[in-house]
């Protein structure tokens, strides 16, 4: 439902809310009264409310609540958020500041929730009253920058996540890992709608955003196509599997921690990149699970691939060691160091990308790499299955 169909269904017009509003507040010059949330970007439904915005500098508005101010039009009670003209310039001058300074993803919370919530109805609202205002507002605000701190909250918080796995999992707590993986997917997808342009900061419109998603979302990935669209893929990672056991949550756990691997670094080429950077897209499935196929090593949970200054680079979270700067083509054959490719599968995706004459060479020296550093995540053993060998 979207805004229009909220007022139809209400037997409501925008004339009657800015009638009912001037009588309670008496709108003057330089107010802004515009309409934002869930309604405007077409994601309500019959059970969401109307959120209205008055930005004002008067002092002489009577609250209900708070900073609030309440109103009935046809029975359909309306809630106004009243804002301090002092206080929208504060935020935008301090959100400025920040866009500006050189990217550390941890200084995104120097903004509050709400502060996000705030910036991203600003950007999106209809002016119900003082519109050239209300453009002034929104002149201020570049939507490219709002995404960036969505990507940049989420990267933050997926990185101590994957910290944590890695601690979780050294201590054999598998119940704990399945649990942040989750959160781990949902940052992940989070640094997809970012990467795509949406700033809602709300996690509770982040399946419905999702959906929204270009049918190729998967295709400007590096890595390989499953075919899934973006919610397939969210719930076919988010369903826990079937078996507890610590070898079952260990697979799941890194199935995600790949992904994140995938997303996160395209969504910061995306938006920080220069376009004479060109990501390998992805190719058609090429996974090889036979017995016989030499299996890559995974990337442990804590190995993180980012775009920062021109470039793609390799390292560890939480610790002093080793940065390895990547080409576009060896982020994208990284991608498939996540449990389910085989040596043959990434030579053959290598020669896609161009590395015909050198491509085992070359993922023989991304193991190679690999090992080194000691990012591979090794691997674990199956105690349910070892038990029922031993008891037979």
């Amino acid at each position: 439902m979207d805004l229009a169909d909220f007022l139809s269904r209400s037997g409501i017009t925008r004339q009657d809310v800015i009638a009912r509003v001037d009588s309670a507040v008496h709108l003057t010059p330089g107010d802004v009264l515009f309409v934002s949330g869930s309604l405007v970007e077409g994601l309500g439904n019959e059970k969401s409310d109307l959120d209205l915005f008055l930005i004002t500098s008067r002092t002489d508005i009577q609250f209900t609540s708070l900073h609030d101010v309440i109103v009935v039009v046809n029975d359909c009670i309306i809630d106004i958020r009243v804002v301090q003209q002092s206080a929208v310039e504060e935020i935008l001058g301090r959100f400025n500041h920040w866009a500006r300074q050189p990217r550390l993803a941890r200084n995104a919370f120097e903004f509050t929730d709400d502060d996000r919530k705030f910036l991203h109805r600003l950007l999106i609202g209809e002016a119900f009253y003082g519109a050239s205002d209300l453009r002034k507002l929104k002149d201020c605000l570049d939507s490219k920058d709002l995404a960036r701190h969505k990507l940049d909250w989420a990267r933050h918080l997926a990185g101590t996540i994957q910290i944590d796995l890695a601690g979780l999992h050294s201590v054999g707590d598998q119940y704990s890992m399945l649990f942040a993986a989750q959160e781990l997917l949902g940052h992940t997808m989070d640094g997809l709608l970012a990467g795509h342009g949406y700033t809602n900061p709300n996690q509770k419109w982040r399946v419905r955003l999702l959906a929204r998603l270009p049918v190729d979302w998967e295709q400007r990935l590096p890595g390989t196509i499953s075919g899934m669209s973006a919610v397939e893929k969210f719930m076919m990672l988010h369903k826990a599997p079937e078996s507890t056991s610590r070898s079952a949550i260990f697979e799941h756990t890194l199935r995600i921690a790949a992904f994140s691997r995938r997303v996160f670094p395209w969504a910061e080429l995306n938006l920080l990149g220069s376009p004479d950077i060109n990501l390998p897209l992805a190719a058609v499935a090429i996974y090889d699970r036979t017995e016989e196929a030499q299996p890559l090593p995974c990337l442990n949970f804590d190995v993180k691939i980012r775009f920062t200054e021109g470039h793609f680079e390799l390292l560890r979270l939480g610790e002093k060691g080793p940065i390895f700067q990547l080409s576009p083509q060896a982020y994208a054959l990284l991608c498939l160091f996540d449990g389910e490719h085989s040596m043959s599968a990434a030579i053959d995706y290598a020669k896609q990308l161009g590395s015909k004459e050198r491509a085992q060479e070359e993922i023989e020296d991304m193991i190679a790499m690999i090992r080194y550093a000691q990012f591979d995540a090794g691997t674990v053993i199956d105690e349910q299955a070892l038990e029922a060998i031993l008891r037979g």
